[in-house]
């Protein structure tokens, strides 16, 4: 462990063998962090342990089950027993955080971005792609064909419950922007969240605790808020040093109210 000046504690987490593409913090304080790359494995961090160690211990735990190519994102369920994870390809793995086996495999037809489990049901998730469909999954079917909430010609590049009203998601999309959907009209979206800019590329979505705004990540566009209701930003954040451009980031909220928003 090493202190830095501005900071309570840093700690360098080395476990993975290439690039790390996706973290995830535990829900519920946020006691353990997922981790995916380009080693194609998942593992898991216990901060608390990791913070207190004089030394690098590695990871707490490796799932066993690893992806055949590059994971680009992760999600924890609402009672953090299961790791979801999703990458180049086109496959969706569901880990069990205890046993660290394979709870099951589901398939996209193209690399996997987005991740984003139900907050009310522990055993639904949310999937979005690169072959632009966004699909919902229930782990107590044993069909293999999941609910189309979205079908376009275009990439998802994520896709979010709200967390108080779980038939509502918000999704980015590579052509369309950013939209609200509703599971009881699959097909069409309820709103689609407008710019100044003709450009609609976007990458990346969060809602705040409350479900009330919206945060999104546009490529080549400055990051916007709305409100979930309205079509039309509430703030724009533009800066002459900031320029989304090649590479697919991600946005969040933080702070004890959602005060402050990250993008990385």
């Amino acid at each position: 462990m090493a202190s830095a000046p501005g900071y309570l504690h840093s700690c360098s987490l080395v476990g993975h063998y290439g690039c790390v593409n996706a973290v995830e913090f535990s829900n519920k304080g946020g006691e353990l962090l997922v981790s995916g790359g380009d080693d194609r494995r998942v593992l898991i961090w216990d901060l608390e342990k990791q913070l207190s160690s004089n030394k690098q211990p590695g990871p707490n735990a490796c799932m066993k089950g690893e992806h055949n190519s590059n994971i680009f994102c992760l999600a924890l369920d609402c009672e953090n027993r299961r790791v979801f994870s999703g990458g180049n390809d086109d496959q969706v793995i569901v880990h069990d955080t205890e046993r660290l086996d394979t709870v099951d495999v589901f398939s996209h037809e193209d690399a996997v971005y987005g991740l984003s489990p139900c907050p009310t049901d522990e055993s639904a998730f949310a999937s979005a792609g690169a072959d632009g469909r966004i699909l919902l999954w229930d782990l107590r079917q044993s069909t293999r064909d999941p609910f189309v909430l979205a079908n376009y010609a275009h990439s998802f590049h994520a896709v979010v419950y709200h967390p108080l009203e779980s038939r509502f998601l918000a999704s980015a999309n590579a052509k369309e922007g950013v939209a609200l959907w509703d599971v009881r009209k699959p097909g069409t979206c309820l709103l689609r969240y407008s710019s100044a800019y003709t450009e609609l590329n976007a990458m990346s979505v969060r809602f705040n605790i409350y479900g009330t705004k919206i945060l999104a990540l546009r490529r080549r566009l400055p990051p916007a808020i709305y409100n979930v209701s309205s079509p039309g930003p509430v703030i724009e954040f533009d800066h002459s040093g900031y320029y989304n451009s090649c590479t697919m980031k991600s946005c969040c909220f933080a702070g004890d109210r959602d005060q402050v928003q990250y993008y990385y």
